[in-house]
């Protein structure tokens, strides 16, 4: 069987156009052109301006749209039934997209004006037409469509209060924490909101945003394994007590490690006590070996240190702790997330006297 007579055949036995004469059937496959595809390829996008009619020799398609970013299987096609049948209407953009289903996929492709031409000369075929477009359309568009964003609004809205409910338990803990440590009321919060103060100021992708958020909260999950004792303690460690202390970024590196979700606070929680220079623990990494998100956080906490009322110190004024900040830029601190640091400072004035009026910072 030549080509000519393969795609005769696959018109014949097509339910679209299988009503069409012979001698008309015949000069359409004589101007059709039969495509192959791969599994997983495109036929077109929407988009694309339709000027085919397609149908299935072989195989089976995808009909598939996007909303909102999320991919949709309108319908699966099989071997005879036409797709692409919008283009009979007209050659405006294509609706949704069409992808090889699974295997290969051989379709025979019809220009839209030698297939309008084949119907003006022989109406029962265009009734047939017709009756295929209003059906799809009125599955297709109209209800499959709209059942599909709905389903998609819903879990969408699943996701939100999901997302709600995993922010409300995270700050829950970090509030849980900072209440443990009675010198350090909303410290988790401050140190937070200078965090991703600072990340804007570095124009941070919003995955690593995410990071420096959950790691803000996070960043002493560590010290529930250090003891009251040590913990409130009004005056300086002893060398055994500054060991267990120290021990936190490590203890706070195996609680959350197996949690999935907590993952992206890693860096932070396991890192925010190294120092530039390389004097910091648990690793004495240096320079850019510390994760960005961790030298970020390292100045937010250390100014809030310094600016808050802690049992061995008292409040320093925000200018001192921004001058010390400066001080410690190339030392304890990346000069980079300083120089970011130094251009929101102003914000960061703002936070420490709300904080002292609310009383965060008192003893």
């Amino acid at each position: 069987m030549d080509a000519h007579e393969k795609i005769t055949t696959v018109l014949r036995e097509s339910p679209l156009l299988k009503t069409l004469p012979d001698l008309l059937l015949s000069a359409l496959a004589a101007r059709a052109v039969e495509r192959s595809f791969t599994a997983g390829e495109t036929v077109f996008n929407a988009g694309d301006h339709g000027s085919s009619l397609f149908l299935i020799a072989s195989g089976a398609v995808d009909i598939v749209i996007n909303h909102h970013g999320q991919e949709f299987i309108l319908a699966r096609l099989g071997a005879g039934e036409p797709f692409g049948e919008m283009a009979l209407i007209d050659e405006s953009p294509r609706s949704a997209m069409v992808r090889a289903a699974s295997g290969d996929l051989v379709a025979i492709e019809l220009q839209r004006r030698d297939v309008l031409e084949a119907l003006q000369i022989h109406p029962p075929t265009l009734y047939e037409v017709l009756r295929l477009l209003t059906g799809r359309l009125r599955v297709s568009d109209s209800v499959r469509v709209q059942e599909l964003i709905n389903k998609f609004e819903e879990l969408s809205e699943v996701n939100r209060r999901l997302e709600r409910n995993y922010n409300a338990t995270l700050a829950a803990l970090s509030q849980a924490l900072d209440l443990r440590d009675q010198a350090v009321f909303g410290h988790s919060e401050r140190v937070s909101a200078y965090s991703l103060t600072i990340g804007e100021a570095l124009a941070l992708p919003e995955p690593q945003m995410h990071s420096l958020r959950l790691g803000a909260l996070l960043h002493d999950i560590g010290k529930i394994g250090v003891s009251d004792s040590i913990l409130r303690k009004p005056g300086p460690l002893t060398t055994e007590e500054t060991q267990e202390m120290r021990r936190h970024p490590s203890m706070g590196k195996r609680i959350i490690e197996e949690i999935e979700f907590l993952k992206p606070a890693l860096d932070v929680v396991f890192a925010h006590h190294e120092r530039w220079d390389g004097a910091g623990y648990p690793r004495g990494l240096s320079v850019e070996n510390i994760p960005l998100t961790a030298r970020i956080f390292a100045v937010a906490d250390v100014f809030d240190a310094l600016t808050m009322v802690r049992p061995y110190k008292l409040a320093w004024p925000t200018e001192k702790a921004r001058d010390q900040i400066v001080a410690e830029s190339g030392k304890a601190f990346d000069p980079r997330v300083v120089n970011a640091f130094l251009l929101v400072y102003p914000q960061f004035v703002d936070v420490v006297k709300r904080a002292l009026m609310d009383g965060d910072g008192s003893p």
